[in-house]
């Protein structure tokens, strides 16, 4: 179910780069950067393998071998999801191109900071995303607060960045403490 997540994400991401001919800045790095042009159309194709060639695999493998071969994708689905991401971010980072300094609106970068770990940090509220959002929300959080305070500009993004961190810090210790929970129960069965 998680890896289907990741590579709806993905199918996402690369579906925006075929059409737009850009790479989503969560992709390369942040908002300092782009990718644009035939570089991004091609990483874009590159994205949308996981998900396509997943729904191949499972299609094949209960044609040939029943309902019950369908499990067996996962092994095919993790190494392509990592060799594309990998691939992905290598590529990202080679042809990327630095924005010009003039062209970086700091205060756009800090609201984006801002509110987007804000809409992580809820959004991580409504189940096992949270496991991931919770951290990353966190993380964007404190980017943003670190900016504001560094620069003196942003401040009416103050809030909305450290609400994001208050509800991320939360989230993030009830997934640690249900990991926890989860690991102790096993811990009998797997000792015996």
């Amino acid at each position: 179910m998680l890896l289907t997540f990741i590579e709806l994400i993905l199918l996402v991401a690369g579906a925006w780069a075929l059409i737009r001919g850009k790479i989503p800045s969560f992709v390369i790095g942040g908002a300092d950067y782009v990718v644009e042009g035939p570089g991004a159309r091609f990483l874009g194709l590159l994205l949308t393998t996981p998900f396509l060639l997943s729904v191949l695999t499972v299609i094949l493998l209960v044609l040939a071998f029943g309902e019950e071969a369908a499990l067996a994708s996962f092994w095919v689905e993790i190494p392509v999801l990592i060799l594309v991401a990998v691939a992905t971010l290598v590529g990202a980072r080679l042809i990327r191109k630095p924005l010009a300094p003039e062209a970086i609106d700091l205060e756009l970068v800090i609201e984006r900071k801002a509110t987007g770990s804000l809409i992580y940090s809820i959004l991580g509220l409504l189940g096992f995303v949270g496991i991931v959002l919770g951290p990353l929300a966190f993380y964007r959080a404190g980017q943003a607060l670190e900016l504001i305070e560094a620069h003196g500009i942003g401040q009416k993004h103050r809030n909305n960045a450290r609400t994001a961190r208050k509800i991320a810090a939360v989230e993030t210790a009830i997934w640690v403490l249900v990991l926890l929970g989860i690991l102790i129960s096993a811990l009998p069965g797997i000792l015996m």
